[in-house]
């Protein structure tokens, strides 16, 4: 009988285990489903590095909140990332951008992009993008960004 017992314990708690595994992964799967294009691209990129999936959407659904609060408080802001260009001209295109049409450009990273630091710039740029566009028009930040080149 107690081997019986035993043996329905170890059952309940494969069952409950892979069921958690399940739930994890399913609620994983709903969540990337609501990323934009950009997002899942690069969620969907980490494929073979699956260590850092839970740290991709940590972090991009930190940068949609804090966006969020940005936005809340009436600051309209950009994370730029990738290989920057000289700091004069760089500074130069983030102050005209910054006094003409008051977003702010922020520098978060050069070449050296993780997986955490993708998932923010892109959640938190995604809810900046959208009011911008609301604001300004759609198709603005591409406008702007090829005057200002």
């Amino acid at each position: 009988m107690k081997f019986v017992k035993v043996i329905t314990s170890l059952v309940i708690t494969i069952v409950a285990f892979f069921a958690g595994t399940m739930a994890t992964k399913l609620a994983a799967a709903y969540e990337v489903g609501s990323f934009s294009p950009d997002a899942r691209w690069w969620y969907d990129s980490l494929g073979e590095h699956k260590e850092n999936q839970v740290p991709f959407i940590t972090a991009y659904k930190q940068g949609k909140a804090e966006a969020q609060s940005d936005v809340k408080q009436g600051n309209l802001k950009l994370k730029v990332g990738g290989w920057p260009s000289p700091p004069e001209v760089e500074e130069k295109r983030f102050s005209n951008i910054h006094q003409k049409y008051d977003i702010e450009l922020n520098r978060i990273t050069d070449c050296g992009i993780t997986a955490k630091s993708q998932g923010y710039w892109l959640g938190y740029n995604e809810v900046m993008k959208s009011v911008i566009e609301q604001r300004y028009g759609a198709g603005f930040l591409e406008k702007i960004s090829s005057e200002e080149n």
